[in-house]
């Protein structure tokens, strides 16, 4: 599933070939998610560069996943289950993991 252009929230992007640098075969970002268990997974936003941050989020079956390249971690996003309320309510950071 891909995030629609007009519901990426600010401060984030889904710009392909940012997607596509990270999360392509046998790095070590892909790695990692495989690590957690996500076996098949899709690499929906990135932070922009311009925020500093260096989070992602990648869906895998019907759950939602924040990670960050900085502390090598992934967490399962419990609340909310939609990418539709998820783009709402990420910049708000009303996220729970």
């Amino acid at each position: 599933m891909n995030t629609p252009t007009d519901q990426v929230p600010p401060g984030w992007t889904n710009e392909p070939a940012r997607l596509r640098g990270l999360f392509y075969p046998g790095s070590g970002e892909s790695q990692m998610a495989r690590s957690y268990g996500l076996t098949d997974f899709n690499p929906l936003l990135f932070n922009t560069p311009d925020t500093g941050e260096m989070g992602y989020i990648l869906q895998s079956g019907e759950e939602f996943y924040w990670g960050d390249l900085m502390i090598d971690y992934i967490f399962l996003i419990t609340k909310p289950k939609t990418l539709e309320e998820f783009c709402i309510r990420l910049p708000r950071r009303e996220i729970k993991v």
